[in-house]
Order: C-alpha cells, then structure tokens, then sequence
C-alpha cells in the first residue's frame, strides 16, 4: 500500500523534528502552500523545480532525494485533505487492531451520550428553580 511510505519517519524519532521542519519550510516559501495545494498527486515532485529546491533550500535537516519526496507526499496529502483525515485514512487501511480500539471508544462514547440525554430528558425542571431573592 503507498500510505505505508508516507509514514516510514514515524517510526524514528526524529521524525517529529523533520516534520515539523518542512511544514516550516513551506510555509516560509512564498508559494509553498499553494503549490502543495494545486499540483498533480499522481506525479512525482520534481526536486529540481524552483520552489521545491526553495523549500529544500530552507530545511534545516537535508535528506534523500528519495526522503524527500516521501515527507512532500506526506505534507501535500495534508494540504489537500487535513492531517486528521490522512492520519485516520492511514489508521483504517493499516492499522486494523488500532481501528478497532477506535470502535470500541466510539461505540463507549455514543452510548454515554444516549445514557446523559436519557438522564436530561426526564429530569423535573420546575424543582430546578434557582431562589435569585434569597440572601445571605
């Protein structure tokens, strides 16, 4: 599956430090997120393209070519749909024992929900009138 390439830095750690540096890289580009934003993410990033190399060029840590493409993919799938979503997306079709663990909680959180609305719904109002004229 190609989301398991997108999050091979995870499992160092570091990987929060290189992360975190090239979110700051393009964001400190003039076109880095709308670049992110707008280009084809079928295609490969051109590492010698203009603002790649920008973005390269401001890093603070370098790495691969190969590493780099693998953080810009990760970064670009953000840009376009939101870190929660790309983390949940990698979670459901990688992760099955944590999804699980993520039903259970979900399933935990729903029933409480209904258990307090429940418990609202058939409380007397009218005995929950607060006294405002009564004094100290």
């Amino acid at each position: 599956m190609e989301l398991e390439k997108y999050f091979w830095f995870f499992n160092d750690n570091t990987s929060a430090i290189y992360f975190s540096d090239l979110m700051i890289s393009i964001i400190g580009t003039p076109n880095g997120k709308r670049y992110m934003k707008s280009r084809n993410r079928n295609h490969k990033f051109h590492i010698k393209s203009k603002i790649v190399q920008e973005i390269i060029k401001k890093m603070k840590y370098k790495h691969s070519d190969l590493n780099i493409e693998y953080m810009l993919k990760f970064v670009e799938n953000i840009c376009k749909h939101g870190y929660s979503v790309t983390k949940y997306k990698y979670i459901r079709k990688e992760r099955p024992d944590i999804m699980n663990h993520v039903k259970i909680i979900e399933k935990n959180w729903l029933q409480y929900k209904k258990r307090k609305l429940v418990l609202e719904l058939s409380m007397n109002i009218e005995n929950l009138k607060l006294n405002l004229s009564h004094k100290e």
